[in-house]
């Protein structure tokens, strides 16, 4: 699964937390990644593989003279968790608005409390990590550009009557329209770097 953003101004993303590694490439101009309190610059062919579940914020230090393209490629092939917690955290990023605890139980032949103790036992919660994972989902569900606040809702398994916009914001640090502004930016410039190659007959540049 892959996102590109591509900012023409300072924007950060907070608490990027994913269940299956991840991958920063960075494009064009200056990006910025923090993770376990070290912060690294990542100049244009840089790319930092990380694994499951290391938190990361990501810094767009671009401008107007000067974009900054950067994408992030989840990994999701038969990458397996020993916990419960990746497990259900992983499942929950794949197929969100199919992830309850009743599913669980019957797929794992464990009762609701059996998997609430044992996560707990894990530091983790049910609750939040199918959360957590939600939210994950939907920032890379605004790549799609199309996709409505309602659609992304049902895609992702949000409740109807909960507030996706002020979760999404309250966690990552930007709004929903600021997301989908910067993955259709990073999307057309995609689209007029590989139509002019195309049309000077030239290799298209890396993607």
């Amino acid at each position: 699964m892959h996102l590109r953003l591509r900012s023409t101004a300072h924007v950060s993303l907070f608490r990027i937390i994913p269940a299956f590694p991840l991958l920063v490439l960075a494009e064009h101009g200056r990006a910025r990644i923090r993770t376990h309190g070290f912060e690294r610059v990542l100049l244009p062919g840089h790319r930092t593989a990380l694994p499951p579940f290391q938190s990361l914020e990501l810094h767009l230090d671009g401008s107007a003279r000067f974009p900054t393209t950067c994408s992030l490629v989840v990994s999701t092939r038969a990458h397996s968790h020993s916990s419960l917690r990746g497990l259900i955290a992983q499942q929950a990023f794949v197929e969100p608005k199919l992830s309850t605890i009743q599913r669980f139980a019957n797929t794992l032949m464990m009762s609701p409390s059996e998997i609430r103790r044992t996560l707990f036992s894990e530091g983790a919660a049910m609750t939040e990590l199918c959360r957590t994972q939600r939210l994950m989902r939907a920032l890379f569900e605004v790549a799609k550009g199309s996709v409505t606040n309602s659609e992304l809702k049902r895609t992702i398994g949000w409740g109807v009557q909960s507030d996706l916009e002020s979760a999404f914001h309250d966690w990552f640090g930007i709004c929903l329209s600021s997301a989908r502004c910067l993955a259709a930016v990073a999307a057309l410039d995609q689209f007029d770097r590989l139509h002019s190659a195309s049309a000077s007959g030239m290799q298209p540049p890396f993607t």
